[in-house]
């Protein structure tokens, strides 16, 4: 009878989680960034749109909180802030388009960032920022990995949508950087 009990509260606990999940994946939320001392910044705005698995989603970034630069012969939108300069990259490829409850790789795709010392001159991708995502109970977290995103300055061969691979992501320094956390809710 204990048995049956804690499998009741199991099976129960599963199901208020995965209703809690999929409501962190519906309507209007707003992104966030996170500094290592709670400091925070919403950059946009991001719509869900659950179709059975597949949950399809909007960004629309905050043009206010970004300035226009022109870097490396690219535009960028950038945040200034203590002498370093964090600038959204848009993921130039094809994607899924879409996210799931296991898979928020589009997303990430979707949030990549250069970082730069104000001071310097050009941009470089060897900067690369990725925020790494997790589903939770209030929506998505995702702490900061560091990348090396010339892996974009070519199309990804054909089929391969997905060229950066968790090899080629490491740990931030929470210290090193402006915003190593990120928060979507």
């Amino acid at each position: 009878m204990e048995k049956i009990k804690h499998l009741l509260f199991f099976v129960l606990c599963s199901i208020c989680l995965t209703a809690n999940a999929d409501s962190a994946l519906s309507g209007k939320r707003t992104i966030t960034l996170l500094s290592a001392e709670q400091k925070t910044l919403d950059i946009g705005q991001i719509e869900f749109t659950p179709q059975g698995e597949k949950i399809h989603y909007r960004i629309s970034m905050n043009d206010a909180v970004f300035s226009d630069e022109f870097l490396s012969m690219r535009p960028f939108k950038c945040i200034h802030q203590n002498e370093q300069m964090l600038c959204h990259l848009v993921y130039p490829y094809e994607k899924l388009g879409y996210i799931t409850q296991q898979d928020l790789t589009d997303l990430e795709y979707d949030l990549l960032f250069l970082h730069k010392s104000a001071s310097e001159y050009g941009i470089n991708a060897w900067n690369g920022l990725y925020y790494r995502l997790q589903l939770d109970t209030s929506g998505l977290t995702g702490s900061l990995r560091e990348v090396d995103l010339n892996i974009l300055a070519a199309p990804p061969e054909q089929g391969d949508l997905r060229p950066i691979t968790a090899d080629m992501l490491y740990e931030a320094d929470p210290a090193q950087h402006l915003f190593p956390y990120i928060r979507i809710q």
